[in-house]
């Protein structure tokens, strides 16, 4: 069965009790729906980060409460296909509920870190920042300010 609108409920790797839903951008339809349990997919979460999360559930209608149009799109299906099998998904919710853990948590652990790239904000002091003013520097020491005095 070929998608025309689905929203797709993705385990992030945090530790947070709760799943995120998505839905898939519209270049992303001819993807069909038995393959994308078990992928991996990228997603916005809460403003600049982005995170690699597996896919456990499939739905032709927004979650019960939730207007599609509230459902932010899955920015890239990094998988052709499934990378992990329903069974596995299976376990770690069992693992979640039997230890009392998210089901972020277990993904963490289960799948290998490389598979679950994450962004990152990386902050790098620029060596040619100079600035004759002491309270600039004193504001932008963590920017790499130099200055004569110090």
């Amino acid at each position: 069965m070929v998608i025309r609108c689905a929203s797709l409920e993705l385990v992030l790797p945090l530790a947070t009790p709760t799943t995120y839903h998505y839905q898939l951008a519209p270049h992303q339809f001819n993807s069909d729906i038995d393959t994308l349990v078990g992928r991996r997919a990228v997603v916005p979460f809460e403003g600049k980060r982005f995170y690699t999360g597996i896919i456990v559930s499939v739905s032709l209608t927004p979650p019960e409460g939730i207007a599609s149009s509230k459902l932010k799109y899955v920015l890239s299906l990094v998988d052709d296909s499934p990378l992990v099998p329903s069974a596995q998904i299976d376990l770690w919710h069992w693992m979640a509920d039997y230890y009392c853990a998210s089901l972020g948590s277990v993904l963490r652990l289960a799948v290998p870190h490389g598979l679950l790239p994450e962004s990152r904000t990386i902050i790098h002091l620029n060596p040619d920042f100079y600035s004759d003013d002491k309270s600039e520097c004193s504001r932008s020491a963590s920017a790499g300010c130099l200055s004569s005095s110090w």
